[in-house]
């Protein structure tokens, strides 16, 4: 836990406390900046999200909200994603650390594998994917697969370089690494060892490329190289250029049987830049070339992550954190939950049994 979250949990609590001062001690609330989201998925009727302190949920029948965090429920703090898995239904919640929750119900259970495995170089956790009762996870030092179900590891396939995103597309898995994307059939019985995995070529591709996040969707592979979003027909072996803008990063990628959502965000030099980011959202079904959305500004902003529930898009921004977008055309927002702007609680007052919290920071000057 760093210092600036473990200062601002303890300000938090302590002047919660202040605000409701029968509260003994094992009965504090934490007041947490839950509109810093930063990812989102669907559960089977709730909607979920993630700040880096907490996780929590909106039911869609009643709106009603549940809260997750360090006090009641996770074991640890920073969280990096989330992401619901439909066939255990349960989610899982993954930490900076590489720590791993998962919740099923009211229930959590701790999986800390990565986080403790002694080894030096890169534990992160870049993605997840799930297929059939397993989670296959992208690592710095390859990939995992994790029975759902039981919560153990099936095996590890160690890589020289980071695996960034999975899928699976007709029993063949596909791994982003660093320097290009390998297959392997998913019942090979040397899958663990990377050297027997196939490196795929590209019409009009060099032979080393860096990808990140990949999908696939209808017998066709998705992958981001720079600034495109590029689209590999199996049939027919030919590469499509489905998006392409300058100084747009791709961050998240999100598939099922429905349909792919890919999140470009705008790498300008400053947050307030005129720049907006794109959500793309790929149908199941179509051709992909006369279907795809590409969604921009004003629905669009600086988008975070984002996932499809039927005919809209739950979209996670840095300037709007609960927004939701009709495929058909128009948005709107979610309010904003009751707590801090952020976690830079500099000065605070309690007046008129009201807390007023003063978020932000001092200039350098």
């Amino acid at each position: 836990m760093s210092k600036s979250i473990l200062l601002s949990f303890f300000f938090l609590v302590s002047f919660s406390l202040l605000a409701q001062n029968d509260r003994a001690i094992g009965q504090w609330k934490l007041l947490l900046p839950y509109n810093s989201t930063l990812s989102v998925t669907k559960g089977e009727d709730k909607i979920f999200y993630a700040t880096p302190y907490s996780v929590f949920s909106k039911d869609q029948t009643d709106g009603s909200v549940e809260y997750y965090d360090l006090v009641n429920a996770l074991s640890d703090t920073d969280v990096r994603f989330i992401k619901f898995d439909k066939s255990s239904k349960k989610l899982f919640i993954i930490y900076q650390n590489s720590n791993i929750d998962v919740l099923e119900g009211s229930e959590i259970t701790n999986i800390p594998v990565i986080k403790d495995k002694d080894f030096f170089g890169d534990k992160f956790i870049y993605d997840i994917y799930f297929k059939e009762g397993v989670a296959y996870l992208s690592c710095g030092f390859g990939m995992i697969a994790l029975n759902t179900n039981s919560l153990e590891v099936i095996y590890t396939t160690f890589t020289e370089d980071a695996v960034r995103g999975v899928t699976i597309e007709q029993d063949t898995i596909y791994a982003s690494i660093s320097n290009g994307i390998y297959s392997i059939n998913q019942q090979d019985v040397s899958i663990q060892d990377i050297s027997t995995w196939h490196k795929m070529s590209f019409p009009s591709l060099p032979t080393n490329f860096t990808s990140g996040l990949v999908g696939s969707l209808d017998n066709t592979l998705y992958f981001g190289m720079n600034e495109k979003l590029l689209a590999f027909d199996f049939g027919s072996k030919i590469l499509d250029t489905l998006f392409e803008e300058p100084i747009h990063q791709l961050v998240k990628m999100t598939h099922d049987d429905e349909g792919l959502v890919v999140v470009y965000k705008c790498d300008g030099p400053d947050l307030w830049d005129d720049c907006g980011g794109k959500v793309i959202f790929i149908p199941a079904g179509n051709d992909v070339l006369d279907t795809v959305k590409i969604i921009g500004e004003p629905a669009v902003n600086r988008p975070v992550d984002a996932i499809q529930d039927g005919n809209d898009i739950w979209l996670v921004d840095d300037w709007y954190p609960f927004r939701k977008i009709n495929l058909d055309g128009g948005f709107e927002d979610a309010p904003v939950l009751n707590g801090p702007y952020s976690h830079r609680a500099f000065r605070t007052m309690v007046f008129d049994d009201t807390l007023y919290v003063a978020a932000g920071r001092w200039s350098p000057t």
